[in-house]
Formats: C-alpha cells, sequence, structure tokens
C-alpha cells in the first residue's frame, strides 16, 4: 500500500522565488490497485510519482510505502 499524506513539494527560484509543484496531496493506493494520475501539462504529476520513488524529497507531509517512509 502507497499513503500520501498531506504532501507538498516547493521549488526554490532564482532570487528567492518559489513554485509550488504540489499542495496538501493525500492519497491512499491500496496493494493490487491500479490508478492512473490524469491532468494537464504543469499540474504536478511527474513531480509527484519522483516523490513516490524516492528521487525527490517532499517540502512538507509524508510518503509511506508499506508502512515504511520514503526517503
Amino acid at each position: 500500500m502507497i499513503e500520501i499524506r498531506h504532501v507538498s513539494k516547493r521549488f526554490a527560484l532564482t532570487r528567492g522565488e518559489r513554485v509550488d509543484a504540489l499542495s496538501d496531496v493525500t492519497l491512499t493506493i491500496a496493494k493490487d490497485e491500479f490508478i492512473c494520475l490524469v491532468g494537464p501539462s504543469g499540474c504536478g504529476k511527474s513531480t509527484l510519482l519522483r516523490l513516490i520513488g524516492g528521487l525527490l524529497p517532499v517540502s512538507g507531509g509524508q510518503i509511506m510505502i508499506a508502512g515504511s517512509p520514503v526517503t
């Protein structure tokens, strides 16, 4: 099971500017469940997948896979 609890991701840009790619995302994916992420370009689909895979750190919230935190 994958549990995504109140996850947010913020990217820092130049000159102190920031972009919120994800904000307060909560989702539970059960074992053997098949899901599809659909949305327009730039809405955060790839960012969420990178967070789940541990390729990016979350800015806030928590992601757990089979009860263990993603690091």
